[in-house]
């Protein structure tokens, strides 16, 4: 099911590379965040069928597939002394605590969202709180939401999609912040740091010229 999310990555991925070495690596890695926050943004909506979250997840898959290579080009391709080894080190080192963070903002979002929805949805029931540690035992995987079978007035099945939905979306919100000041970054810092050895080139090219 998260396939539509992951095979554009592969495919998408060399464009990207051929992309970034025409125009600079600033400009996939922008379009490719944006397309994360488009994403995130379309879903913020799970009500609908599986069909409609083909096109987020499409957009994830593209927007990861651009900006890849031309990241870490960027990454180590102005190592100087400290060596692409070290450089390519820290880039991947960056990479996977960045994405370790991202999980656990977005896990510490989740959780109170979905508690909060969960006393909403059942403030009618008594004893409330009893009741919302066995539907987040559902929401969690800890047991199936047959064992919610006994409790009468509400169907379980419809509390536990109610809450995990509302949970996921508000947890969307860290992930498209971000990508959007990975918009920014890409146009402001990346961009800047091209026209600066682009610059730096021509002088040193004038220079061999002139002598």
């Amino acid at each position: 099911m998260l396939l539509p999310a992951t095979i554009p990555i592969l495919l998408i991925n060399p464009i990207g590379t051929r992309w970034g070495a025409r125009s600079g690596a600033w400009l996939p890695t922008a379009v490719g965040m944006a397309l994360l926050a488009a994403a995130g943004l379309f879903l913020l909506d799970l009500t609908g069928a599986y069909w409609e979250l083909v096109a987020p997840f499409l957009l994830l898959g593209v927007g990861i597939g651009l900006q890849i290579t031309p990241c870490a080009e960027v990454a180590v391709g102005d190592a100087a002394d400290a060596g692409e080894g070290v450089a390519s080190g820290i880039f991947k080192a960056a990479s996977m605590i960045g994405g370790s963070l991202g999980v656990a903002a977005s896990t510490a979002v989740f959780q109170t969202a979905v508690g909060e929805q969960l006393r909403s949805l059942l403030a009618s029931l008594s004893p409330e709180e009893l009741v919302v540690e066995r539907f987040l035992a559902v929401i969690t995987g800890s047991v199936s939401v047959e064992s919610l079978s006994d409790i009468v007035g509400i169907e379980p099945q419809k509390i536990v999609v109610q809450a995990f939905d509302a949970a996921v979306a508000r947890a969307m919100w860290p992930s498209i912040v971000f990508a959007v000041l990975g918009v920014v970054v890409a146009v402001v810092l990346m961009r800047e740091r091209r026209a600066a050895r682009k610059e730096t080139a021509v002088a040193a090219t004038e220079q061999a010229s002139g002598s």
